[in-house]
């Protein structure tokens, strides 16, 4: 799933997403670029939204520990409506809020969605070896529409790359 960032601050997000629970306020700057496309890592429906785990700017492909953030999908506009087909369905009650809550995300993140993300975002394995796992695949999935040249195909065995003509 591909989406684009369309608002990139609290100023627009609806009233019930500005409180203590979100940490959201008129004020919140979000680390995301607008007109930017993301791709979707994961989404859990909580706080009767849908929220988008991104990699957002604060992070890119070189870091050791990449880490996906969850957004509301409010600030984004929907760019490729297809699910990941990596991605489980599994739904579970929140501890704190007692709410039911629903991810669609990797298999072992939506097995056991609390402890894997916090093993995750703790830079813990084998959860980030999942998700770069995981990353290469979603990206070869929804390729980046930014990219316009291709590689030239010189014979079975090599390819010519467009831009270091290499």
């Amino acid at each position: 799933m591909k989406v684009k960032c369309i608002h990139n601050s609290g100023k627009l997000l609806p009233q019930d997403l500005l409180n203590k629970q979100t940490i959201f306020n008129v004020d919140t700057e979000f680390a995301l670029k607008l007109e930017k496309e993301y791709l979707v890592c994961a989404m859990e429906c909580f706080y009767g939204y849908m929220w988008y785990y991104i990699c957002d700017e604060r992070h890119d492909s070189t870091d050791k520990c990449p880490f996906w953030n969850p957004y509301p999908s409010v600030l984004f506009e929907i760019i490729d409506g297809r699910l990941s087909t990596f991605w489980k369905y599994n739904s579970y009650v929140d501890k704190e809020s007692k709410c039911t809550e629903y991810i669609f995300a990797l298999p072992e993140w939506a097995k056991n969605s609390v402890k894997f993300y916090y093993r995750f975002i703790e830079g813990e394995s084998p959860e980030i070896d999942i998700f770069k796992k995981y990353k290469v695949l979603m990206d070869l999935e929804f390729p980046d529409n930014m990219i316009t040249e291709k590689a030239t195909i010189l014979d079975n065995d090599w390819l010519m790359c467009p831009v270091c003509i290499d």
